[in-house]
């Protein structure tokens, strides 16, 4: 998690096992959450999801 002044960006990675076309496997998922700190607290901004 970087945090600069009222923004922040977390990043996370998983690893998922699914079945996806009946093939199972395990899939290295990553998401990006980009956030501002508002009056209510932090807020999502952005969000993007892809394999690492």
């Amino acid at each position: 998690m970087v945090v600069k002044g009222k923004q922040a960006q977390v990043v996370m990675r998983n690893e998922l096992d699914a079945r996806i076309y009946g093939f199972r496997n395990t899939w290295p998922l990553q998401s990006k959450v980009e956030l501002v700190k508002g009056p209510h607290g932090w807020q999502i901004i952005a969000s993007h999801a892809s394999m690492y």
